[in-house]
């Protein structure tokens, strides 16, 4: 059985450009993504 480890994300770079490319996939393929209120937009 594989197992998951659940922890808070950083802000290192690395982190951050792939979680760019996650989203920009995303919406390429048609998915929506929504931001919870009252996240900034600089944040989002």
């Amino acid at each position: 059985m594989n197992r998951f480890e659940i922890r808070p994300l950083t802000t290192d770079p690395e982190t951050v450009v792939r979680l760019t490319q996650i989203l920009a996939q995303t919406v390429a393929a048609d998915g929506s993504v929504r931001f919870m209120h009252p996240t900034p937009p600089r944040l989002a």
